[in-house]
């Protein structure tokens, strides 16, 4: 966590990796239709110059958007948030940022993709990844306008960041477990070899 905890409240509404596996159309909309919000996209894998020309076109007409290029230390980052959006695409197998953003109380609004409504958890709001852009706008200003919406999103995340599953310690020793509680395979004469998993003698 302190690689990304950081005080204060930030000012900005973020999105990390603006692909369009990500999401990065949806915040894009955002941008568009909600020209009050600033708005803060940190480059990750890189971005196509389709997605680069459409922010400048946006910046043209008017939206906050600020587009940013990676860097080592997300602190820099989280410190601008007020709110993280992961509209992610595709089957997210957890949603790291929203647990970055969380252990410093900021709200994730994200897609109903894979594990990110689990990672989301009550610290957030959870929309359906294909839903229409006015239902992302609506869910965002429910957080952005309403400061006791907004804290009470807060508090939920940071406690959830606390949780024990969170929490660092002990995270081998269950994992060796679960490890040790797999049926054993058979090697290739049909007999058990017992203490042996793939290579690795428990």
């Amino acid at each position: 966590p302190n690689r990304y905890q950081t005080a204060g409240r930030g000012t900005k509404v973020l999105m990390i990796n603006p692909a369009r596996e990500k999401g990065i159309d949806v915040v894009l909309d955002l941008a568009e239709l909600c020209p009050e919000i600033p708005f803060l996209v940190v480059e990750s894998w890189g971005m196509s110059e389709q997605i680069r020309d459409r922010i400048d076109q946006l910046k043209s007409s008017g939206a906050q958007v600020t587009l940013r290029p990676s860097t080592d230390d997300m602190r820099t980052v989280y410190r601008e948030a007020r709110i993280l959006l992961a509209p992610s695409q595709w089957e997210e197998a957890w949603g790291r940022v929203a647990s970055e953003a969380h252990v410093s109380g900021i709200p994730v609004l994200g897609s109903d993709r894979g594990g990110l409504p689990e990672a989301i958890g009550p610290g957030g709001l959870v929309v359906p990844h294909d839903a229409p852009a006015e239902r992302w706008a609506e869910a965002l200003r429910s957080l952005w306008h309403d400061d006791s919406a907004w804290t009470a999103r807060s508090e939920a995340a940071t406690n959830y960041a606390a949780r024990a599953e969170m929490q660092m310690d002990g995270h081998i020793d269950r994992l060796l477990n679960v490890i040790r509680a797999a049926p054993r395979p058979y090697n290739m004469a049909g007999s058990e070899e017992p203490g042996l998993i793939h290579g690795l003698r428990l």
